[in-house]
C-alpha cells in the first residue's frame, strides 16, 4: 500500500504540474490576444508598469525584504538559505549600511553575481522592466546565484537598508520608492522587517511604505531581534510598534507581526523566557513562506486580472479627458481644469460605469504621470478614442476565459468559487450597465459633476459623450459568478449569496415565451439548467434579480436571462 500511495502522490503531484504549464501557456496567449493590445493603444506602460513578457508571467514567486539599515534583511535570507557562516554571494553583514544594492537571489548551480545590466536583458529573468529606471539603478542592482533548495521554489529580493537622513536618500540617483513598488507589484509576500531596538520610522521608509500601497495583503511585519530584550520590554516595544505602523499604513485590517530572532544562533539571555513564544512565530512565518508556491499560479491569474481591471479603468478615463477637451481654443486652459479636477472625472466614470472606487490609481499619482506625459509637446487632446473593439474583447476574456482557467486546479473549492467571483465582477452586469435610470439621467448626472468643478458651458457638449448614447460601449453579456446561490425548482432564486445585482433589467416579454441562448452556461446546482448556444427555452417565470425559470428538453431549471435573446 504504501509504495501505491507514493505512486499516487507522484501521478497527484505530476497532473498538477500538468495544470499549472496550461494555466501559464494559457495566459501567456490571453494577455498576448486580449491584454496586450489595449495595454499599447492607451501607452499603459507610461502611466503604469511595462508590458508583461513570458518570463514575467511564469516567474518563480517573489519575495521581497524591506527595512532600515542593520535590521537582519541579510541575515534573515542567509538564515533562509541555510548558509549562515559565508551567505549568498556578494552578501555583507555587519552593523553599517552594508547592502548599497538591490540583489536579487536566484537558484543556479554554482555560486555567482551577474550585473545588473546584464540581468536586465537576459531573456530567461524576469528583470526586463527595470530597465525604465536607467543606468544609475542598474548600477545599483545585481542578481546573485546559488543552489539552495528554497529558491528552487522562489526569488529573494534583498533591498538597500532605508536611509534615515535627506542628503543620504536625494544621493541614492534613483527613485527607492519606485523601484520597490515595482518589485512590491509582482512579489507574492513583503516582508518589513524591523529591531526590536530601532522602532522610528524615517521619511524615506514611510515613503517606501506608502508606495506599496495596493498589495496590502502581500505585507508582513517581522520584529527582528526581539531576544534582545526581557519579555516586559518585549511587551513595550510591541506597542511601541503598531502605534508607529497605525500613522503609516491606511488600512483598517491588522497587519500579521512576526516576533522572533532570525539567526543560527541561541537566543540571547534577555529573551529566554520567550524562547517558546519565538519558536512557534518562527514556525509560523516559514510555514507562510512554503505555502507560497502552492498559490503561485493563482496568484499570477489574480495578479493578470488586476492589471486588466487597471488598463480597462485607464482606457475609460483617458477616453473621457480627450472627450472634454475643445476641438480648437482654450485647450491649455481646459488641460490645466482637467488636470486639477481629476477627481471629479474618476467620480463621473466610476458611476457612469458601475465601476469601483478601488480600482481607481490615486489621483495625485495619476496627475504626476498625465504632466509627465503631456511635457513632450503632447496635451490631453493627443489622448486616444474610446476603442470598442478592444473593451470587448477585454471584457468577454474576463467574463469567459480566465474562470475557466481556474478549474483544472487542486486548490481548496471556496478559494476557487471566491476568486471566480472577484475576476467576473469586472465583467458582471453590475459593472458594465449604467445604473438605474439610466440614458439621459446618468448624461445630466456626469454632466453637472464637471461643471460644478470646472465651471464652463462648453463642458455640456463633451460630457454628453459619456453617456450610454455618446460613445462608451454597452459590454457584452457576462456569465454570472459559478459562486452564486443555487437555484430551488419550485421557489425564486435564493438571496444568499445572490449572484451579480441586474440594475436595469429588460422588460418581460409580452409575446413570446420562448428564448434563444446565445451563450453556453453550465449549471452549478442541481435547482439550474445547463444551456448550449442555439437551444430554444420556453420561459416559466421570469424574476428581477436576473434569472428565469425554463423548459429545455422536458427539464425545469433556472438559467441567467442575458444569456437568452427573445424568439
Amino acid at each position: 500500500m504504501e509504495p501505491n500511495g507514493r505512486r499516487a502522490a507522484g501521478a497527484g503531484r505530476a497532473h498538477m504540474q500538468e495544470n499549472v504549464e496550461h494555466l501559464y501557456a494559457s495566459l501567456r496567449s490571453i494577455y498576448k490576444r486580449s491584454f496586450l493590445p489595449l495595454e499599447d493603444h492607451y501607452s499603459f506602460s507610461d502611466f503604469f508598469s511595462a508590458s508583461m513578457s513570458d518570463t514575467d508571467i511564469e516567474a518563480k514567486p517573489f519575495v521581497l525584504l524591506v527595512g532600515q539599515y542593520s535590521v537582519g534583511k541579510t541575515t534573515f535570507i542567509n538564515h533562509l538559505l541555510g548558509n549562515p557562516s559565508n551567505g549568498y554571494p556578494g552578501s555583507n553583514v555587519g552593523p553599517e549600511p552594508t547592502t548599497d544594492r538591490f540583489m536579487a537571489i536566484m537558484h543556479g548551480k554554482e555560486n555567482r553575481v551577474i550585473p545588473g545590466n546584464a540581468v536586465a536583458v537576459s531573456p530567461g529573468k524576469p528583470f526586463r522592466g527595470l530597465q525604465t529606471f536607467g543606468n544609475s539603478f542598474l548600477q545599483k542592482f545585481q542578481c546573485a546565484e546559488t543552489n539552495a533548495e528554497i529558491l528552487e521554489s522562489m526569488t529573494l529580493i534583498d533591498t538597500p537598508g532605508v536611509l534615515s537622513g535627506e542628503k543620504q536618500r536625494i544621493g541614492r540617483n534613483y527613485d527607492m520608492a519606485e523601484v520597490c513598488r515595482w518589485f512590491a507589484d509582482r512579489s507574492d509576500l513583503i516582508l518589513i522587517l524591523f529591531d526590536a531596538h530601532k522602532l522610528d520610522i524615517s521619511d524615506e521608509l514611510k515613503i517606501v511604505i506608502e508606495s506599496l500601497s495596493g498589495n496590502d495583503d502581500k505585507i508582513r511585519i517581522v520584529l527582528n531581534k526581539a531576544d534582545q530584550v526581557n519579555p516586559q520590554q518585549l511587551m513595550r516595544v510591541y506597542g511601541a510598534l503598531m502605534w508607529s505602523l497605525g500613522k503609516v499604513f491606511r488600512t483598517p485590517e491588522v497587519t500579521r507581526v512576526y516576533i522572533s530572532t532570525f539567526w543560527d544562533k541561541p537566543f540571547a539571555e534577555a529573551g529566554r523566557d520567550s524562547a517558546a513564544l519565538f519558536e512557534r512565530e518562527k514556525a509560523d512565518l516559514f510555514r507562510d513562506l512554503r505555502d507560497i508556491p502552492k498559490n503561485a499560479a493563482i496568484r499570477r491569474v489574480n495578479e493578470l486580472v488586476k492589471r486588466a481591471r487597471t488598463a480597462k479603468v485607464h482606457a475609460l478615463v483617458c477616453a473621457c479627458l480627450r472627450k472634454m477637451m475643445p476641438a480648437m481654443f482654450g485647450k491649455e486652459k481646459r488641460q490645466k481644469e482637467l488636470l486639477r479636477n481629476l477627481e471629479v472625472i474618476f467620480q463621473a466614470v466610476a458611476q457612469e460605469h458601475g465601476i469601483s472606487p478601488g480600482d481607481f490609481p490615486k489621483a495625485d499619482v495619476y496627475r504626476e504621470r498625465l504632466v509627465r506625459w503631456t511635457g513632450t509637446g503632447r496635451t490631453l487632446a493627443n489622448l486616444p478614442k474610446l476603442n470598442r473593439e478592444l473593451i470587448k474583447k477585454l471584457d468577454d476574456c474576463l467574463a469567459y476565459e480566465v474562470p475557466s482557467l481556474l478549474r483544472p486546479l487542486a486548490v481548496d473549492q471556496d478559494h476557487l468559487k471566491f476568486l471566480e467571483k472577484s475576476h467576473t465582477y469586472a465583467s458582471s452586469p453590475a459593472f458594465q450597465q449604467p445604473a438605474a435610470g439610466g440614458g439621459d439621467d446618468d448624461e445630466a448626472t456626469i454632466i453637472a459633476m464637471v461643471k460644478a468643478a470646472i465651471g464652463d458651458q462648453d463642458v455640456e457638449h463633451a460630457a454628453t459623450s459619456l453617456g450610454s448614447h455618446g460613445g462608451y460601449p454597452s459590454a457584452p453579456v457576462a456569465q454570472p459568478s459559478n459562486s452564486a446561490a443555487p437555484m430551488q425548482e419550485a421557489a425564486p432564486p435564493r438571496s444568499a449569496p445572490p449572484a451579480p445585482p441586474i440594475r436595469n433589467p429588460p422588460p418581460l416579454p409580452q409575446k413570446s415565451n420562448r428564448v434563444r441562448v446565445l451563450h453556453a452556461y453550465k449549471a452549478s446546482s442541481d435547482g439550474e439548467l445547463t444551456i448550449n448556444k442555439g437551444d430554444e427555452i420556453v420561459v416559466l417565470e421570469e424574476d428581477q434579480t436576473g434569472w428565469w425559470k425554463g423548459l429545455l428538453h422536458g427539464q425545469e431549471g433556472w438559467f441567467p436571462y442575458n444569456y437568452v435573446e427573445k424568439i
